[in-house]
């Protein structure tokens, strides 16, 4: 009948002794910074502890606050988490349950435990809006609830019939009986019919039909205490369902917050094409554009979330995107990673609809194309000379000479393209590289050029 609670015991006992050492090795390889108060003595103190500010005569005080509180709270937790019930397997089965008191301490841990997977959930990608996220607490809420609220109402009526009533919800549904102890005349034994599993989910079963107001009538108190109980019961159920219900209505209004926005943004820019009598193959290519622009992103505004990331960040994001296609370039594939950092900086990001012209004959162009996502096409006249895809360029000689487009480059599909700026390369290359490697370079590109001229007059005549 305890193999169940064993197992689960000794699983939440293993888990909650990692925690504990995880704890304690977080708090010994915590950075120790010196900080010096206004009088020039100086201690050895924590900066990264929480609530700990390096300003304010508080300082010292919120510093030993930090560590008592957190030893305290260790030591409640190795507490709450060493197996005491294993030591009543030498003693009488009767104190049992007051060994198992100390996992009483763990109530006050669950806040932090559900706010963890919480986090874990959000950074899964598995709580996609807020109302999961509520309904996934008020679902940890409900279920700890029940399970105090169904152990309470069980062992008021164990309580109420070892103290010699017979009326008592348990024995009226044949949970167990109770005897006359034959050492203690003014006691009585209980006798458990049912195995102590199956008692526990009549109880649960109680606990939530109450509190969730269904009440089938299978199951009702028949003493005061346990009236008391279901009274209780009641008054949790009745605050929990409530916010249930509010979390739900939440949940179906919001099912995807980002795409009602996209669609009332849709409706905003369907309204100000038809004020302006745009015609309707334009209006198509700009709807078109946006259902791109959503497929891609799911409504996420990629300027706004560069802009808030820290400079460090955004350089990394931006190495991240770039690298590659400016590493593609013949004249930086030998590179180092300085180089190709500082040159991340220097592209701009381009996205373009299908048929759109991306360069016209007698254009300058002010750097090579690289192509990132979809579709190209580079046509000579009326002839399609070739296309390009990802890791695809055009025109790298632009970097070191004026180059004069005499192509047609157009995108075949939705493309993203960045431009590498001649400009900023120059600047670039002239501050970390050495004047023989911008030679090399420059031969380089003049063999590209060179090629692109034979190609051009084979290709024309």
């Amino acid at each position: 009948d305890y193999i169940a609670f064993v197992l689960t015991d000794l699983l939440c006992t293993s888990y909650f002794a990692v925690n504990i050492i995880s704890s304690f090795r977080r708090i010994a390889r915590s950075p120790v910074l010196p900080i010096t108060s206004s009088d020039d003595s100086s201690g050895v103190f924590s900066r990264d502890c929480p609530g700990i500010s390096d300003d304010g005569p508080e300082m010292p005080l919120k510093i030993c606050s930090f560590w008592i509180r957190v030893p305290l709270l260790l030591y409640a937790l190795a507490l709450a988490t060493f197996p005491f019930e294993y030591i009543t397997l030498f003693l009488s089965d009767g104190s049992a349950n007051y060994f198992m008191l100390n996992r009483m301490i763990m109530v006050f841990f669950l806040p932090g435990y559900a706010h963890d997977i919480s986090k874990f959930l959000e950074r899964r990608d598995l709580v996609k809006n807020i109302g999961m996220h509520r309904a996934w607490k008020l679902f940890c809420t409900m279920a700890m609830a029940g399970h105090w609220c169904g152990c309470a109402f069980f062992y008021i009526a164990k309580g109420e019939a070892q103290r010699g009533n017979e009326i008592t919800w348990a024995r009226s549904i044949g949970l167990f009986e109770i005897s006359l102890a034959s050492s203690n005349p003014v006691k009585y034994d209980i006798i458990m019919i049912k195995t102590i599993p199956g008692a526990y989910i009549q109880a649960l079963y109680w606990a939530y039909i109450t509190m969730i107001t269904t009440g089938f009538g299978d199951i009702v108190p028949l003493s005061i205490p346990e009236t008391v109980c279901c009274v209780v019961s009641m008054y949790i159920g009745v605050l929990i369902t409530t916010c249930a219900i509010a979390n739900l209505q939440l949940l179906m209004t919001n099912m995807d917050a980002a795409q009602t926005e996209f669609q009332n943004k849709m409706e905003r820019i369907k309204t100000y094409m038809r004020y302006r009598v745009l015609p309707v193959h334009l209006q198509d290519r700009i709807i078109s554009f946006y259902d791109y622009q959503w497929e891609l992103l799911r409504g996420a505004d990629e300027t706004k979330f560069l802009t808030e990331l820290p400079r460090s960040l955004q350089q990394q994001v931006s190495n991240y995107m770039c690298r590659d296609l400016i590493s593609s370039l013949p004249m930086l594939r030998k590179a180092n990673n300085a180089l190709i950092n500082a040159l991340a900086d220097c592209v701009e990001s381009h996205i373009y609809s299908p048929n759109d012209d991306i360069l016209r004959p007698g254009e300058q162009l002010q750097g090579p194309l690289l192509v990132s996502r979809g579709e190209i096409e580079v046509l000579y006249g009326s002839i399609v000379e070739r296309k390009m895809q990802r890791f695809d360029r055009f025109a790298e000689e632009s970097l070191f000479e004026n180059f004069v487009s005499e192509h047609w480059v157009r995108s075949k599909t939705f493309c993203e393209v960045f431009l590498l700026s001649a400009k900023e390369f120059q600047r670039v290359i002239k501050a970390q590289c050495t004047k023989g490697h911008i030679s090399q370079m420059k031969e380089i590109a003049a063999k590209i050029a060179g090629s692109a001229r034979k190609a051009n007059k084979m290709f024309g005549s």
